[in-house]
Formats: structure tokens, sequence, C-alpha cells
């Protein structure tokens, strides 16, 4: 698995008149767009989605400007394709579609508005889950001496000895980080999905 980045819009409007001026600019360039209800106006859609301008090797890749109900100054924006070319993506594959298909319309938006609305993209080293030292030391200890293809049912104990101590501490770290964390130390994907979803119910059963 990969971690996608978050991606957003700041915006020097409301999101009802961003969205209602992104659907123009698409339309004036014959750009592929789309929102909830095509007959309702899309100033009121919650996701207006646009596809890439130029050919792109990713399987029915598609860009998409989200609204959030809580934030007044800016949309989020996320990028998906079908299938991925090569598999993953990886986070350069993934900036790059981006930029590719959101990137290059908000160009055109801001030619057409006079406005500063860019990606802002976070950056990988934000991006990587991070563990306060002692959590990081128990997860340590497991991965050290797990089998890493097939658990034993000793390497248990120290799993849930990470597991206690993350909810009793209340740490932030999410099941797809751990997955994500697992599958750099040599977990396969699947192993890894497992342990983070017993690590998942076993923090809400400890707290």
């Amino acid at each position: 698995m990969i971690l996608t980045p978050r991606i957003e819009v700041k915006l020097d409007t409301t999101p009802a008149t961003f969205f209602s001026r992104l659907v123009e600019v698409c339309e004036t360039f014959s750009i592929q767009v789309a929102w909830g209800d095509p007959s309702a106006d899309p100033s009121d859609a919650t996701t207006v989605s646009v596809r890439p301008v130029t050919r792109l090797p990713h399987e029915n890749l598609t860009g998409a400007f989200i609204r959030d109900p809580l934030a007044t100054d800016r949309v989020f924006a996320q990028v998906h394709a079908n299938r991925w070319f090569p598999e993953g993506p990886d986070f350069d594959a993934y900036i790059t579609a981006a930029k590719r298909v959101l990137g290059r319309v908000l160009t055109k938006y801001r030619k057409a508005f006079g406005t500063k609305c860019y990606l802002r993209i976070q950056t990988r080293r934000s991006l990587l889950p991070r563990l306060p030292k002692v959590a990081r030391r128990l997860l340590d200890t497991f991965i050290a001496h797990a089998n890493k293809s097939m658990l034993h049912d000793l390497d248990w104990g120290p799993f849930y000895s990470f597991v206690r101590h993350c909810a009793r501490n209340r740490i932030q770290l999410r099941p797809r980080d751990l997955q994500y964390l697992l599958e750099q130390r040599g977990f396969s994907e699947h192993e890894a999905e497992k342990l983070a979803e017993c690590y998942d119910h076993g923090r809400y059963l400890v707290g």
C-alpha cells in the first residue's frame, strides 16, 4: 500500500463560486467535467470531477475537487484510477498525476479569473507515520522477532504489548499507517493488513 498525500486548494472566494467558475473554465476549454446531479447548479455540488486533457498511462484516471462542509476557505483534491501503471502508485506517480490533471485545470482557472489558486501538496516526509519512543521500541521488538511469513503463537505477545501501550497512551496511529510501517519492514500486504485490523479492534477493547 502507499500513503497518499493530502492535497488542498486555498481559495480566495467561496467553495460555491469556485465550483461554478471551475465548471465554466472546463467547458470553455473542452475539459471533461462532471458533478453530482447534472441538472443542478454546480455551485451546490460537493464534488467536481475532471478528466485529463492529455493521455496518461493510468486506466480511467480522474481528478476531483471535494468540498469540506467545515472548511469555507479551501477545497480538497485527489486523483483516482481504476488501474495504475506501474502498479501502486508510488508517491511520485500520484503527485505527477495530480499535477497533470488538477494542476493544469487550475492553471487555466488562474488565467481566467486572475486568482492565486494552487495545489498545496503534503510533503513526503510529513506523510510518514511517526511513533513516540516507547511505542516505537515496542513495535521494533515485535518486528525483530516475529515470523513475518506466518506468525507464531509466541509472536502475538509482543504485538499485543504494543497495542495496549498505544491504546492506554492514546497514541494517534491509524491502522493504515501501521500497515504501511509493517510492509516497509518486510511483512506481506496480507499479513500487514491482518495485523492492522487486529490493532484497530484491540485498541478499542483495551481503551
